[in-house]
């Protein structure tokens, strides 16, 4: 069985250490009693206990300081839905998640992260988010008592904070420098060491329809997690046609799923988490294609979360009104409203379909990177001679079978390296858009929007000038929304109708 490590091993071409020889770090994750009673500290320490609990081999240990007696907030753990306290919340979530050793108080380790809005000393890490905003801190306070119940900036808090601990671990020593302040708005998009708090602390209304999710796989799972934990009314279609259904090694980036939901189909098992809920959602465990097939209900909008491009290129085919993608690359997220049509870039542009190089095309490459087998043979434990060998043959076996697994991983094929933070916060700027895009009408920013349709959050610089939005041109190339043809002319008419249907919803 691959190992729920497996995705995030790789060494991303150099830029991190191999990963047998990154440090382990035992986590010790302390709640602030005087504010562990506010709904943003719990999405917080949720979220980020999830994530720190899914990273084998990097956290060796995470132990929890959590205050008895705290009632749960609301929809806190999807895993612990009848907990009353955040505690017994927080323990039973985590008995869910086996991959790294998890334990209850006893002394507290060298690397403390504090969850709440006001720092405490000796911690090394004070994380927080409250509504659309979230981020770490190295000392005073940050606002904080609004009541907000959303989920959004606390997810993104805990993502910088597990993002900081990856680093340390898997960086060299000479490129590691740790982030002293950051926070991040999934209102505007934008990052800085000020936080922004910008946008409505609540989302209680109705999402008009319908609407389909492709793909609930790493993004997507974050995505309906981040939706689960709001009060958002409406139905909601979500696809997956992966026939294994959840494995071991999805597990370190499904914030959604836990142990016991392996070999289980994923839209199924996901859509098992909302009985009760306001917001229905409706699975298909095949292709997202079947929700196209009646002509009187196709969907308005599709929020596209797959991570292959002949899929979202399909996605494209079916010209939705809305069309929303989140996706990932090692430690970016990004999301992109495609259009406007004729302008703005459709799912097509710049995806081209995927072409996977042939077992011989790979040998003979690495054959010519002598370098590079030296560092591949560092990465798999094995001996320089058996990497050569392999070149120089082609013989496969066990040796053959690893080489060709790990390098296929680094080219880019859906088996591509992963970690689980980037993932969820990609999901959760998926799920805060599709709100965000009724809300428009009752609050004056709309970001993403026509001027500015695309946003990234990358990890290795938290306030780099590049997380933000900016607009996202269209192929030239692109022959699904080249101006003039008959793709566009339906896209379009689509396009108006969508926004006018977002604009009667009224959200507020």
């Amino acid at each position: 069985m691959e190992r729920v490590s497996n995705r995030h091993e790789g060494d991303l071409y150099g830029k991190l250490l191999p990963f047998d020889v990154s440090s382990k770090i035992h986590v010790s994750l302390e709640i602030a009693e005087e504010n562990a009673h506010l709904v943003a500290v719990q999405h917080t320490a949720w979220m980020l206990l999830n994530i720190l609990l899914r990273l084998q081999g990097i956290v060796d240990e995470v132990s929890l300081f959590c205050p008895h007696g705290v009632p749960v907030g609301g929809r806190i753990v999807p895993f612990a839905p009848d907990e009353t306290t955040l505690r017994d919340a927080l323990v039973r979530g985590a008995s869910k998640l086996p991959f790294v050793r998890f334990t209850e108080g006893g002394a507290r380790s060298e690397f403390v992260v504090h969850v709440g809005p006001v720092a405490t000393a000796g911690a090394r890490i004070n994380v927080y988010g409250e509504a659309w905003w979230g981020g770490i801190f190295d000392g005073g306070e940050v606002p904080h008592g609004s009541g907000s119940v959303l989920p959004f900036g606390p997810y993104i808090g805990a993502c910088l904070a597990a993002a900081e601990i990856f680093k340390l671990a898997r960086m060299h020593t000479s490129a590691f420098s740790p982030t002293r302040r950051a926070f991040y708005s999934s209102w505007t998009y934008r990052s800085g060491e000020v936080v922004d708090t910008s946008g409505p602390e609540s989302c209680d209304g109705v999402l008009p329809g319908p609407i389909v999710l492709a793909g609930v796989g790493a993004v997507g799972c974050s995505a309906l997690h981040a939706l689960w934990a709001t009060d958002i009314r409406g139905e909601l279609m979500a696809a997956d046609n992966d026939e294994k259904g959840v494995e071991n090694s999805n597990l370190n980036r499904y914030s959604f799923f836990g142990a016991d939901s392996i070999g289980k189909a994923k839209a199924s098992q996901a859509a098992q988490s909302f009985d009760g809920h306001p917001l229905k959602v409706i699975p298909h465990d095949g292709g997202f294609e079947f929700f196209f097939q009646d002509p009187e209900k196709k969907p308005m909008v599709v929020l596209s979360a797959v991570d292959k491009n002949t899929v979202r290129r399909a996605a494209q085919d079916q010209y939705p009104g809305l069309l929303l993608s989140a996706s990932t690359d090692d430690l970016r997220a990004e999301l992109v409203r495609c259009g406007p049509p004729g302008r703005g870039a459709c799912l097509a542009c710049f995806n081209p379909p995927e072409k996977s190089p042939t077992d011989e095309e790979i040998r003979q490459e690495l054959g010519q990177q002598p370098p590079e087998q030296a560092r591949l043979a560092r990465t798999l434990g094995e001996a320089e001679e058996a990497i050569r060998e392999w070149v120089a043959t082609g013989r496969c076996g066990e040796t053959g079978g690893r080489i060709l697994s790990h390098l296929r991983m680094r080219a880019g094929d859906p088996e591509r390296f992963a970690v689980g933070f980037v993932s969820v916060a990609a999901g959760t700027m998926l799920a805060a858009q599709i709100i965000k895009e009724v809300l428009v009408t009752t609050h004056k920013v709309q970001v993403l929007n026509e001027q500015e349709n695309r946003a990234v959050l990358q990890f290795w610089m938290p306030c780099a000038d590049t997380n933000r939005a900016r607009f996202y041109a269209r192929q030239e190339s692109c022959q699904k929304c080249f101006p003039g043809g008959i793709g566009l002319n339906i896209w379009s008419e689509r396009y108006t109708r969508a926004s006018e249907e977002f604009a009667r919803s009224g959200l507020g």
